[in-house]
Formats: structure tokens, sequence, C-alpha cells
């Protein structure tokens, strides 16, 4: 009896001795030692991400939508256009001013765009590093959390990882600091501010999240006064930044700002809405299963892992619920938050987390649970690992089970870099004007894009275009890369479709007056599969005045691909 007892005292002291030495690395302002200790890690972490994300913004063509809305919309504001007033836009200006900029200083080329999202994705990942660390996880653990981030982004575009995410997290770990060294988290809200600039949605769920820490009650919190003077500091840095940027905007017009951020969004919800994917995740896990039982196992392992890392981001809210259950026990909460510093940022993290919740489940698709997916993976590890170090038998075997597991991943990731390079020197350049070091791989861009670009290149008539659908009743996405690619300016300021606010009469009328104000004599259709979601965007609006309109002034010239071009 006495044996358990001091095994599990034993054990105790060590977790406490982890905790205390990952706390250490800020508990000295002044030790510089200890400060680039800290900071090294996380910037080889950065360094490896960054390189590992390199080989795949250089492939293909494959997100005329999403990619092409932030790139085109960056050009149309280094033209002097404005957000909101000048064209459609439902973003926040933080994204196309900043791209903007990057053009300006490198040149109007995609890879530009690119090595941007690649260096936003790696900052995050490493982020994603120092949190750990600073929720008390070893390197090892820490490390895995960055490696599961990387295998979750495999096969997806980097433009999912927003720089407001990057932003929120930085903002977490800085008002951590803000709150043990007892100082006024300004530069925390300018960071949410900043935040709120490319996303507006993101920033305030991220401010809220900030104001809920300092108001809390807290092991160390402050008191009701120093919490008020910490909130206006909050807050002061919030508008500081967040307050510039728009009230300039809305200066030129507050009705044309709260159209777009507001009215717009809320009409296209219904249309953009998608369920729980229960049936896409049990089919994962099937495969899942029988891959792991198979022939091939080293082989399928790798292959697991990737499929485990992107079917977290879907089970992520459910995993999260049952690792915070067992901390209705008091004993378990004080023994977890021994530290000040891991409390707040567990309680900063776990309050981001609620207010993303709503985001992730009113669109149910990977791209929008992912940034639910970032927030709660450093709750989850964290967790995992107290509740398996309270098992002296486990804790024993923990760590050599987890340097096993850090090394495959590690080659399984290598692996996956070295296909991506092999791809990159077998690919071939894509000669447009604005592709410079972008390659192509079969499949991986639209049928007939290469083509259209030329035509679109080297017309003698470079008026406005318009890039629209084989019919806009019905509308989902269209090819706003187009616009970018070939350097043709939009006919109208609605360049990029959402339903709901394309398929309506009155946007459709305004589209028709700005392709005659501007005098469009040119039309692309992409004739793309539409794609029926269980929503209100596979019902027809039964508005026709955009189709009609081109049927009647618009002639078919040529199909190329999936494209069809029509002029005047």
């Amino acid at each position: 009896m006495e044996e358990s007892e001091s095994d599990e005292i034993l054990m105790q002291h060590q977790n406490r001795e982890e905790l205390q030495n990952a706390s250490n690395l800020d508990a000295h302002p002044s030790n510089k030692s200890g400060k680039l200790t800290r900071l090294l890690p996380g910037f080889a972490v950065f360094l490896l991400a960054l390189v590992y994300f390199l080989p795949k913004i250089t492939v293909g063509l494959e997100s005329l939508y999403d990619e092409g809305i932030h790139v085109y919309g960056a050009e149309r504001v280094l033209i002097g256009d404005r957000p909101y007033h000048d064209f459609y836009c439902i973003y926040g200006p933080g994204a196309f001013y900043w791209l903007a900029a990057l053009f300006k200083v490198f040149g109007v080329q995609l890879i530009v765009s690119r090595l941007n999202d690649a260096v936003i994705c790696a900052l995050t990942g490493s982020l994603i590093f120092i949190i750990c660390r600073k929720l008390g996880l070893a390197k090892p653990w820490s490390l895995v959390s960055t490696l599961v981030y990387l295998a979750a982004l495999e096969g997806s575009h980097l433009k999912m990882v927003s720089p407001a995410l990057m932003l929120i997290l930085a903002a977490g770990l800085r008002l951590t600091e803000d709150l043990s060294r007892n100082r006024r988290p300004w530069l925390t809200g300018m960071l949410l501010g900043l935040a709120a600039v490319f996303r507006h949605d993101f920033g305030v769920f991220g401010f809220v999240a900030s104001l809920a820490v300092i108001l809390c009650p807290r092991e160390n919190s402050q008191g009701k006064q120093e919490k008020f003077r910490s909130s206006v500091s909050l807050l002061t840095g919030f508008v500081l930044i967040a307050g510039a940027v728009y009230g300039a905007l809305l200066s030129a017009g507050f009705y044309a700002v709260f159209e777009n951020l507001v009215i717009f969004p809320s009409k296209s919800l219904p249309y953009r809405v998608l369920p729980y994917p229960i049936d896409l995740v049990n089919t994962q896990i099937q495969a899942l299963a029988s891959l792991l039982i198979g022939k091939n196992v080293l082989m399928n392992y790798g292959i697991a892992l990737f499929m485990i890392s992107q079917l977290l981001v879907f089970i992520g809210p459910i995993l999260i619920v049952f690792l915070l259950m067992p901390l209705v026990k008091r004993n378990l909460r004080r023994e977890l938050f021994q530290y000040s510093e891991r409390q707040t940022l567990f309680l900063f993290l776990l309050s981001l987390a609620v207010f993303f919740l709503p985001y992730s489940f009113g669109r149910c698709d990977f791209l929008h649970m992912f940034p639910f997916f970032v927030i709660s993976l450093p709750i989850s590890l964290m967790l995992i690992h107290f509740y398996l170090s309270r098992f002296k038998k486990v804790c024993s075997i923990l760590r050599p089970i987890t340097l096993l597991f850090l090394s495959f991943f590690i080659l399984d990731l290598a692996g996956v870099f070295f296909i991506n390079v092999m791809n990159f020197q077998k690919g071939v350049p894509i000669n447009l004007n604005r592709t410079q070091g972008i390659i192509s791989i079969k499949g991986k861009e639209s049928e007939g894009l290469v083509e259209l670009i030329h035509e679109l290149e080297t017309d003698k008539r470079p008026s406005p275009i318009f890039v629209g659908s084989p019919q806009h009743d019905k509308v989902f996405i269209n090819a706003v890369m187009v616009y970018f690619l070939s350097g043709r300016r939009s006919g109208t300021l609605y360049h990029h479709f959402d339903p709901g606010v394309t398929n309506t009469r009155i946007i459709q009328q305004n589209i028709i007056n700005d392709l005659e104000t501007n005098q469009v004599d040119t039309v692309v259709l992409w004739d793309q599969e539409f794609i029926n979601e269980p929503n209100q965007s596979r019902e027809s609006s039964d508005v026709t005045l955009l189709d009609e309109y081109i049927d009647q002034n618009f002639i078919h010239t040529k199909k190329i691909g999936e494209f069809t071009l029509k002029r005047r």
C-alpha cells in the first residue's frame, strides 16, 4: 500500500516538474537565454513546415473560386478599387490590402499569393507547437500536434488557414503573458483588431473570448478594478486597429459596408448551410478500419495517419466534449491547473472553441470545421496526456510510444514531401503571364483553362469581361480566377458569385446595368457540373434576367474545355 502511494506521489511530482519546466521558459522576462530556448524550437518548426509546403504551392490551378476571390480582390485594390464600395465582398478588407501590398512589391504573380499562404500556414503550425509547450506538454507531444495539423492540410488548398486565425492564436499567447505579469493587454487587443481586419467574424470571436478570460474567476485572477482596466485596454487596442480600418471604409458610405458584411451573408447563409456529414464520417472510419487490418502494413499505416488527422477535423467537437467531461471533478481541475498561465491559455482556447462552434456547424464541411480543429487540437492533446499520465503503468511506456509514433509520423510526412518534389520535377510549366513558378500536373486544373486564358490574353479588344455560369437562377460558384490569370477587368462589381445574392432579381439587374455601362463584349461561362448540396442552393430562384440578357446580346464563339466563350 505504501509502495503504491509513494509511486503515485512520485508520478505527480514528475508531472509538476514537467509543467514547471514548460512554464519556467517565461518565468523571468530578463532571462535572454530562457527566451531563446523557448523561441528556437518554435522557429525550427516554422522553417520545417514552410519547407514542407513549398512543393505543394507550385502545383496546378485547382481553386478557381476561393483562391480567385483573394487574388483578384487584391488586384482590384491594387488599381484603386475599394472593397464593399467598388466590388462585392463579404470578407474583411485586410486580406486584399495585404496581398495587394505584396503584389506591389514582388509583382502580380500567383506564386506570390501562394508563398504568403505557405508562410501563414507555417506560422500557424509553429504557434500550435508553442501553445502546446505553454500548456505544459513536452516537445515530442507538442511536435505531434503540429504534424497532425500538417497531415490534415494535405490534399487541401492553403487558403483555408486564414491570417485571422493565426493572429488570434498569437493573441492568446500574448494575453496569457499579459495576465500572468499584470500587464495591460494593449497588444493583445491590437492583434485581435488586426485579426478582425482580415476576418471581422474571427476577430470578434477572439475579442469576446479574451474578454471572457479577463472577467472570469481564475487562480490568482485580478480584482474588479484591475479586470475593468484590463478590459478597457483590450478594447482600446482592438478599436485602435479595427476601428481605424473599418472607420475609413465606413466614411465612404455606411450602407455599402453594412450590406456586404451583414445583409448579404445573412441572405446567403440558407444556401450554404450543410448538416453534419455523418455518412462521410462513417465511410472514413470503415475505410480506416479496413486499411489497418489489410496487407502492406507499413504503407497502410502511413496512409492511415493522414486519414486519422483529416477525420479529426470532423470528430473534433465530439472528442473534446468527451475529454472535458472528467473535469467536472474539482480535484482533477486543481491538479490540471497547478499553474495560472496554463489555466489562462486553456480558458482562452476553450472560450474560442465555443464561439467557433456555430461557425463550424453552420456549414459542416472541411473548410469551415478546420478552424475549430486548429483551436481544439492543443486542448485535446493536453487532456489526453494528462489522463494517460495518471496511470503509473501507462506513464512508464508513454514516452517511448510517443517517440515511436513521432518518428513514424515524420517519416510519413517526409515521404509525402518527396512525392510532391518528384511531382514538381515531372510537371510542365504553365506558360501564362501570371503563373511563373507554377507547374501543371494532369488533373490539377480545369480542362481548357490555360487555352482560355491564352485566348483572353491575346484578345485585341481588351475591354472588361464577365465570368458567369450556364444558368444564373441556380448558382454555386464561378471561376473568379479567370479575371486574375487573364489580366482582364471584371465588367461588374459582383465578380464573385454567392447563392442567395447572385440569383436574385435586384443583383442580376445590377449586373446587367454594369455590363452595359462598362461595354462588356466578352462573356465566359464555366460549364462546371453543378453541385447539388442538401440546402437551398439546388433550388431555382426562377430569376432568369441575366440568362436572357446574355442569350439576347452575345453569340456562342468557341467551346474551350469546360468553358464557353461568347461575344457580342
